[in-house]
């Protein structure tokens, strides 16, 4: 500002009230000089830091999608920019190095969004938004987690195709290996026997990190199938937040039993009965249950006479 023919620049003020006494039109005079030199003092002598107006917050996108980590800024003064996992992303809306990565915004408006496209299991970090100082201002930062999940590549019970029949004789040991492969997170499996969910006692699922950041879940299943098994089904699930619940994720099999036929019995002639000479009679042979279903074999006198399949 003009005192006279002087320019005063004045950015502080200090004054004593031991040394002042204002009278009359001088205590007016000052106020008012006061008042002008406040209209000159920078934003900052006010306390109108530069602040966060929009915080990056925690983020969680499936793979292949776009992310985008918000930043806004008022009362901008410092230069912005972003980091990953601590190193420095650069200045530039274009960002060297990190194709998919673009700064969108308006530095009028203190905007300094960061979006990344085709997000990938890569660029799962933790992301700052920094503002340096500035005329007064202090440095200030923001952080934001940034989570890609991947659903299951695959699901199998090994050694099976989707719905194959897996033959196992009766009482004898059997276990169904379920495998889920290359998620993010860890997918969870659930088995169901025919169509009902089946709950096992001390499942003890085994979780593996195949490689960085994509894991796979293996669940055993063991069986000792009877009889009354014979065509069960068994399915593997995979249950993973990136998988929609219209469309799961699913292996099934069936179950052969083999087991021993019942004795064969004859209907038609009761032991003991007379039969008139001429007279016609159908015998059946029958054999109930049985897989694979029972040979029959009809013997007269002790020889083989005819054989059948029923």
């Amino acid at each position: 500002m003009l005192l006279g023919s002087h320019v005063l620049n004045v950015y502080s003020l200090y004054f004593s009230p031991q040394k002042f006494e204002f009278y009359g039109s001088t205590a007016v005079a000052i106020g008012a000089l006061i008042g002008l030199i406040s209209m000159h003092l920078p934003l900052s002598c006010h306390g109108q830091q530069q602040k966060f107006r929009v915080t990056p917050h925690d983020l969680q996108v499936l793979e292949g999608a776009e992310a985008m980590l918000r930043c806004e800024v008022s009362n901008l003064a410092g230069a912005v920019q972003w980091t990953k996992d601590g190193f420095a992303l650069g200045f530039s809306a274009v960002i060297p190095g990190f194709p998919r990565y673009s700064v969108l915004g308006d530095r009028k408006q203190g905007a300094y969004n960061l979006r990344i496209s085709n997000a990938s299991i890569t660029d799962d970090a933790e992301y700052q938004c920094q503002v340096g100082p500035a005329r007064l201002n202090s440095a200030i930062r923001a952080n934001a987690k940034l989570t890609v999940i991947s659903p299951p590549s695959s699901i199998e019970i090994q050694g099976y195709s989707n719905n194959a029949k897996v033959e196992v004789r009766e009482n004898q040991d059997l276990t169904l290996k379920c495998i889920v492969a290359n998620s993010k997170p860890a997918a969870q499996i659930v088995w169901f026997r025919n169509n009902v969910e089946y709950k096992i006692d001390n499942r003890n699922d085994k979780v593996e990190e195949i490689t960085p950041k994509r894991f796979t879940t293996t669940s055993n299943l063991k069986l000792k199938p009877t009889a009354a098994d014979d065509y069960t089904e068994y399915t593997c699930q995979a249950k993973h937040k990136a998988l929609a619940p219209d469309m799961p994720m699913r292996s099934i099999v069936q179950l052969s039993v083999l087991y021993p036929p019942g004795p064969p019995y004859i209907q038609g002639y009761t032991q003991g009965e007379t039969l008139r000479r001429g007279q016609t009679v159908e015998l059946i042979c029958n054999s109930r249950g049985g897989n694979p279903p029972a040979q029959l074999i009809w013997y007269k006198n002790g020889s083989q006479i005819r054989m059948a399949y029923r």
